[in-house]
């Protein structure tokens, strides 16, 4: 049998176990049946198989036993030295830093300051080392939270001090991985289970390391450096993750007989986004009450209704398929706020500016998109959505002019987790209807289905299927589009083959950048007891940002839930879906192959063009700019107009007057489905 030549790079353990399948593979139908599918085993067949004269089955399988003892054999003498050298790594480490006297310590508690983005704040931390438990509380120059692991629940704190239980995977994920490094359990294997494997040498500031790959259960795998010299933690580096971030360690002090380090940098590339904690004091074996790691008792913190009421309403505008509502922030009025429930409270730098709100620091976001962008914050005294108000809110500020360009219309903020952790809100598609009901007075729809959630941070999240595979879906009114599938989930599901997914397209833009994926469209999704036929689907490439969420299937946007009456009862973590009349219509994609943004000099700019799709055929080309739509003089203020008319039946044809490199030109488009 001809064997597998080893890789480059390859370790022996590893260029075995693959020769191994490759054995097992060859050899399954022969060990299964002697005459595989109703005909007769022939010499050629076998002789493909195994070498020699070998013709009986129990002469075969003698010859299995044999192959699978010689090769298992060899993979345990090939992994031996590898497992060695991961322990030996591990104790030299728990030797140079402390020894036998790490396994006397029970508590760690630590203060200390900390600063990034040009705002500076103090911090708290409490660990149980033996039980990978922890909780931290922290103030940043206007805001404050905390957040906590008991082993069983993810929680946090907002700056009003309102309580988030977390139990979404991606919020467990994320608080294991977080506690588990905090706590040093890879010097105590014994303590929490984790697949540790050696990666080998790297080099941190010139001096080698070797490095240990660490994925935690139910968590995701990070990097842990490990000085040769001196066998110190010099760095963690995350491997996955929405930004994934590299923790870089300095200044050891001795404490109590244990070597700690007293500084952290906390990098996702940038510098100027560094996160730098400076311990102050650490100590170990302070007496720390058991429920220091679960949640704090909730501190109520309620919506002001107007006198007498416990119902009021707002209309709404659903452009892009975005609910745009009006917000007074400290008495100043916009009619440009979205409504996003995967939102917390935001509000644009030149509506700040405007509104006289002062803003502070500059700290990295992002959303669906590769890029970070930098948000300071603000301080607002009160806060008013249809005469429901809320008193000395945290706001992000953020630009968000470039929203506006893919918009139409000024974007001056965003509300959403805020008002709904307090009420319970009814989003009315069909009439363009937010209602906002006091829990006391909250009846639950009569016809809805019901579907429970959990938090993913503020984000609600449904159990849901996409064509029988199962998830975790985030339920995103500020997502314009249908289904957005994350890039781990179809990565591990194989969808794009599986879907015969070629088409890239721009269907998003945030304010972490375009958003690119591959189109798809599922034959259905699932949630609760509801099917949805056909939606279209955006299976997303890019590498950071949300799409790139380890522990989420997808996320589901305003294009999909505009078929119902969404009702979300956040304080008891359950939403109501009613079907309306836009229930069975076909969920229609672009059918231009153009994605097109306001310009600078009020025109509007094809910023990409599908390759092979009715733009491309057209001869659009990214730059155009297109000054006219069937005759209609078009202005930054109808780009959604002519995002819908670009949605019009396949084989319509649409005049376009464009003004590119070699000047006006008139274009004939015709319309045609790009999935």
């Amino acid at each position: 049998m001809p064997g597998r030549v080893r890789e480059e790079g390859e370790s022996v353990a590893a260029h075995l176990r693959k020769n191994l399948c490759n054995v097992l593979g060859r050899l399954d139908v022969l060990w299964s049946e002697p005459y595989p599918r109703g005909e007769r085993l022939s010499v050629e067949k076998i002789s493909l198989l195994v070498p020699g004269d070998f013709m009986t089955t129990p002469t075969i399988r003698l010859f299995c036993a044999l192959v699978l003892l010689n090769l298992c054999s060899l993979l345990a003498l090939a992994e031996e030295p590898a497992i060695d050298q991961t322990n030996k790594i591990i104790q030299a480490a728990k030797a140079a830093t402390g020894g036998t006297k790490w396994d006397a310590i029970k508590n760690w508690h630590e203060t200390g300051t900390l600063s990034v983005g040009g705002i500076d704040g103090t911090y708290e931390t409490w660990l149980d080392l033996p039980d990978i438990h922890g909780a931290q509380i922290y103030i940043l120059g206007p805001t404050k939270g905390s957040q906590g692991w008991n082993g069983k629940v993810s929680w946090s704190t907002d700056a009003s001090d309102q309580l988030r239980i977390e139990t979404s995977r991606e919020s467990i994920a994320s608080a294991v991985k977080g506690f588990y490094q905090a706590t040093h359990a890879f010097l105590f294997p014994e303590r929490y289970p984790a697949e540790i494997q050696y990666s080998g040498v790297k080099e941190n500031y010139g001096k080698p390391c070797d490095v240990l790959t660490v994925k935690p259960k139910g968590s995701d795998s990070f990097e842990i450096w490990l000085e040769q010299s001196s066998h110190l933690i010099v760095r963690m580096v995350d491997l996955t993750g929405e930004q994934p971030q590299t923790s870089y360690f300095s200044d050891f002090r001795d404490v109590d007989g244990l070597l700690v380090p007293f500084q952290t940098r906390v990098s996702i590339g940038d510098p100027k986004y560094d996160q730098k904690m400076l311990s102050q004091k650490i100590d170990f074996d302070t007496q720390v009450a058991a429920e220091r790691f679960d949640p704090p008792k909730q501190v109520l913190d309620t919506l002001i209704f107007p006198s007498g009421q416990k119902r009021i309403s707002t209309s709404f505008r659903l452009i892009n398929n975005h609910i745009y509502l009006p917000v007074s922030l400290d008495g100043k009025i916009s009619e440009h706020f979205i409504f996003d429930t995967g939102a917390t409270n935001t509000v644009s730098s030149e509506f700040a500016k405007r509104a006289g709100i002062q803003t502070e620091g500059s700290l990295p976001g992002g959303g669906f998109g590769d890029n970070v962008a930098a948000f300071g914050l603000a301080k607002v005294g009160q806060t008013e959505v249809a005469d429901a108000q809320l008193m000395n809110q945290v706001f992000t500020s953020f630009d968000l002019s470039r929203l506006s360009d893919v918009e139409g219309v000024s974007c001056d903020g965003l509300v959403g987790y805020e008002i709904a952790r307090r009420a319970v809100v009814k989003i009315d598609y069909a009439n363009g209807k937010l209602t906002i009901i006091s829990p006391d007075a909250f009846h639950p729809p009569e016809n809805a289905v019901k579907v429970p959630f959990k938090f993913n941070n503020h984000i609600p999240m449904v159990e849901g299927e996409i064509d029988g595979l199962a998830g975790e879906f985030d339920i995103d009114t500020g997502n314009r589009g249908s289904l957005s599938i994350m890039r781990p989930f179809a990565e591990k599901n194989q969808l794009k083959e599986k879907y015969k997914a070629t088409t890239e397209v721009v269907a998003g833009y945030g304010v972490g950048g375009p958003a690119r994926g591959l189109l798809v469209r599922p034959q259905t999704l699932k949630i609760g007891t509801i099917e949805v036929k056909a939606p279209v689907g955006l299976l997303e490439l890019d590498e950071r940002g949300a799409s790139a969420a380890t522990q989420t299937a997808g996320n589901l946007g305003s294009g999909l839930l505009k078929r119902f009456t969404l009702t979300l009862d956040y304080p008891n973590q359950v939403l109501y879906l009613e079907p309306n009349t836009n229930f069975s219509k076909t969920d229609v994609f672009d059918r231009s192959g153009l994605w097109v943004m306001n310009a600078a000099d009020g025109s509007c700019e094809v910023k990409d063009v599908v390759k092979d799709g009715p733009g491309a055929k057209a001869g659009l080309q990214a730059g155009d700019r297109i000054l006219a739509i069937n005759g209609a003089k078009l202005s930054s203020t109808r780009i959604a107009e002519l995002r819908d008319k670009l949605k019009q039946p396949a084989g319509t044809k649409v005049k376009l007057q464009v003004r590119g490199k070699e000047g006006e030109r008139d274009v004939t488009l015709i319309l045609a489905d790009l999935i």
